[in-house]
């Protein structure tokens, strides 16, 4: 992977970068020194920031693939001005594309993810002034064709990819500035902001940041798993200025731990905060969604969702369970997951489904006709054990024993 920078000249934000510098009292861009207050540490409300944070990650993440791929370029590309005027464009056709280090990008990214209002930031006044920008437009189109062909060795179609690689250009940033004291409590923050990356939706729970910590590794990794998020390194940029100075939000973090190679550990948004952000962003069902066991009420419309018949032999236990998108089965145009506890065919709420979720549904139990009666005769065959005198049961565990 390579982590070429962007020249100033190619930068499509060098212009917003510029008049992010003009604007901000947080930088200088000159060797003079710059006189910062004394660091406050954790005396704002975090919970006033809360939200914030939870829909400034939802934008960008909605945007980041904009932001990505006018970087993409195709490895071996260079052009060569002729005499004549004429540019000569070379090609290197072994069809490995990697991602330029926008180091202007980086800089408007720090004040995105650390200035107390997002919306004044001039990244998000500008991304959508940019949809409408032709230079930035062509850069984006052409990213996106060499992503239809080969992808890179982290695909950045994933949307916990590309906002782990602009993360990650945030950082190098932030290691080259100044400021070492307000340098490490935005690194800090900035780990934050990793661990809403690393959220998986199922039930672990991830501690680390941008480094995989000892416990991760032991709790979360299998023996043949890696770091997810083990990408190539961007190097450190060494800066004269120091970024984006004290504000409310970075000192609203309740900083704890030991301090230890310039960080400190913090963790502040709850599994529940991760969750949200992580469902916004992708089409699945809640990994803790629990329905009742129970029989659902008569439709006064039988023509159009008629109750079905169950097995004889089986009842709803009444206890509520979580239900898996890959357990779910449909029969006509219902869905149904059997109960966990007794095996019961408990009808779920088409409302808890979205459309993509219905329609992966629908695909995955098309190419079983026979699943239906297969799902049926489990049930039943489950309701007859649980029946039976401990000593007989053979095919399921029940909860009552």
């Amino acid at each position: 992977m390579h982590d070429e920078d962007v020249k100033l000249e190619d930068s499509i934000w060098y212009d917003a970068y510029k008049e992010l510098v003009n604007y901000s009292k947080y930088f200088d861009i000159s060797k003079k020194h710059t006189v910062f207050g004394d660091i406050y540490w954790g005396d704002v409300e975090f919970d006033e920031f809360r939200e914030s944070i939870k829909e400034r990650y939802i934008f960008l993440a909605n945007n980041s693939l904009f932001l990505l791929a006018p970087l993409l370029l195709r490895e071996g590309d260079f052009s060569t001005t002729l005499d004549n005027g004429a540019v000569l464009v070379q090609h290197n056709f072994s069809g490995n594309i990697y991602l330029k280090n926008d180091i202007y990008l980086s800089v408007l990214l720090e004040q995105y993810l650390f200035i107390d209002d997002y919306k004044e930031s001039i990244l998000y006044k500008k991304i959508n002034e940019y949809k409408e920008n032709s230079n930035y437009l062509e850069n984006y189109k052409q990213g996106l064709l060499l992503l239809e062909g080969r992808i890179l060795k982290e695909d950045i179609n994933d949307v916990n990819i590309r906002m782990f690689r602009l993360f990650n250009g945030v950082r190098s940033y932030l290691l080259g500035q100044k400021d070492t004291s307000n340098r490490s409590r935005k690194l800090c923050v900035l780990d934050e902001y990793f661990r809403i990356v690393r959220y998986t939706n199922d039930n672990k729970v991830w501690t680390s940041g941008y480094l995989l910590n000892q416990e991760d590794a032991q709790n979360n990794l299998s023996v043949d798993e890696a770091d997810p998020f083990d990408l190539a390194s961007v190097k450190v940029i060494p800066v004269l200025n120091r970024g984006i100075g004290k504000t409310r939000l970075i000192h609203s973090f309740d900083v704890r731990g030991i301090f230890r190679d310039n960080l400190f550990s913090i963790n502040h948004l709850s599994e529940k905060d991760k969750q949200e952000i992580y469902l916004k962003l992708h089409d699945e069902l809640p990994h803790d969604l629990e329905i009742p066991c129970i029989l659902e009420a008569t439709n006064l419309d039988c023509m159009i969702d008629e109750r079905l018949k169950r097995p004889n032999e089986t009842k709803p236990c009444g206890v509520s369970f979580r239900i898996k998108e890959g357990n779910i089965f449909i029969n006509g145009s219902s869905f149904y997951h059997l109960c966990n506890s007794c095996g019961y065919i408990v009808k779920v709420p088409a409302s808890l489904l979205s459309d993509g979720i219905k329609a992966r549904i629908k695909e995955r139990c098309s190419k079983d006709k026979n699943l239906f009666r297969k799902m049926e005769l489990i049930s039943e065959l489950q309701a007859l054990d649980d029946q039976s005198l401990p000593h007989h049961k053979v095919l399921f565990k029940s909860d009552k024993n």
